[in-house]
C-alpha cells in the first residue's frame, strides 16, 4: 500500500521480519519508498527499474537490491513474472559480519554477471528461488529457514563484493588497504555507534593516529565519502529508529541522534529523504493503524 508522499506502507504476512512475492510485475509501480529492503529479480526481460532517478534496463540474469529510503519506481511494456523479497533491514545491522562489511553492502545496487561473475549471480538467483519456494510452503519453521537462506545470500554477496574490491584496488592502493583495512573498518564502526555524540574530523584523527589530512583521504578512499557525509547518514539511521518511538519530541529526535538544532535537523532530513521528521513520523503511523493483517499465502 502507498500513501502520500510516495510512502509505502506495508505490514508482512504473520507479523514476519521477511515478505515474499512471486507475482507478474505491474505496468506501472510509481515513484515510492520504504523502510525496509527490497530485492527485486526478473524471471523475463524487458523490466524496468528507476533508483534515485537512475533508470536500468533489467534482464532475466540481473537483480536490483534497493536500500531502506531509496526512491523507486518499476514498469515494464508487459506483465511480466518476478520476485521480489523485502525484510527487515535490522535482520542485517545485528550481525557483526555485516556491520564489519558495511562500506561494501551500501555499495549494492544492480547486481549482474559483471559485477559477480555469471554463476555468481546465478547462485544468488537460486538462493532468491528457493526463499520463494520457501516462502509458500507450509513448513512450521517457515521463517527460520527463511531467515537463514538470506543470511546465505548476504554472505554469498558479500563474499562476491570483497572479491570484486580487492580486484579493483592498483597493487600499490591494496597494500595500502590490507595494511589499514581493519582499523579503517573499527573507525567505522565506532563512528556508527557513537554518532550521536559530538564526533569531529580533529578528534577521529586522533583516534586513529593519522594527522587529519592523511585521515581524510584514507578515508575517502575506504568509504567513496567523505567523513561528514558518513557522520550525516550513521545519524539519519539512528533518525529513523528514534521516529518510530512517538512518545519522543522531534526535537528530542534531533538531539539524539547528534543534531546540534532543530533547523539543521530538518534541513538536512528533508534533504535526504525528501520530507521533514514531523511527515516521515505521521506516515509511520498512519502505516500502523491503516493496515489490516493480510493472510497467510497460499502455496
Amino acid at each position: 500500500m502507498i500513501l502520500k508522499n510516495s510512502f509505502e506502507a506495508q505490514q508482512f504476512n504473520d507479523g514476519y521480519s521477511i515478505n515474499c512475492s512471486f507475482v507478474n510485475s505491474p505496468n506501472r509501480f510509481p515513484d515510492h519508498w520504504h523502510n525496509f529492503v527490497e530485492i527485486i529479480a526478473p524471471m523475463q526481460e524487458d523490466f524496468e527499474i528507476t533508483i534515485n532517478s537512475e533508470v536500468y534496463h533489467l534482464k532475466e540474469c540481473q537483480i536490483a537490491y534497493v536500500h531502506p529510503g531509496q526512491l523507486h519506481a518499476i514498469s515494464s511494456r508487459q506483465k511480466k513474472p518476478c520476485i521480489i523479497v523485502q525484510f527487515d533491514p535490522s535482520l542485517l545491522t545485528r550481525m557483526k559480519n555485516y556491520n564489519d562489511h558495511t562500506l561494501l553492502f551500501n555499495q549494492v545496487g544492480i547486481l549482474d554477471e559483471a559485477f559477480c561473475s555469471a554463476s555468481g549471480i546465478s547462485s544468488l538467483l537460486n538462493i532468491l528461488i528457493d526463499i520463494k519456494n520457501q516462502y509458500y510452503s507450509h513448513d512450521h519453521f517457515r521463517e527460520l529457514r527463511l531467515c537463514s537462506q538470506l543470511m546465505e545470500f548476504h554472505a554469498s554477496l558479500g563474499e562476491f563484493l570483497e572479491k570484486r574490491f580487492y580486484e579493483q584496488k592498483a597493487p600499490a592502493d591494496l597494500i595500502s588497504f590490507k595494511k589499514h583495512n581493519k582499523q579503517f573498518n573499527k573507525i567505522c564502526g565506532y563512528i556508527t555507534q557513537n554518532c550521536a555524540q559530538d564526533l569531529t574530523l580533529d578528534q577521529l584523527a586522533e583516534y586513529s593516529g593519522f594527522s587529519k589530512y592523511h585521515f581524510s583521504r584514507l578515508f575517502k578512499e575506504f568509504t567513496n565519502t567523505t567523513f561528514l557525509n558518513f557522520l550525516t547518514t550513521a545519524r539519519l539511521g539512528k533518525t529513523m529508529e528514534l521516529l518510530s518511538d512517538s512518545t519522543l519530541a522531534i526535537t528530542d529526535v534531533a538531539y539524539q541522534s547528534g543534531f546540534g538544532s532543530l533547523t539543521t535537523f530538518n534541513r538536512i532530513f528533508r534533504q535526504y529523504m525528501g520530507c521533514t521528521p514531523s511527515k516521515y513520523r505521521n506516515l509511520l503511523n498512519a502505516s500502523n493503524s491503516c493496515l489490516e493483517t493480510p493472510s497467510t499465502p497460499a502455496p
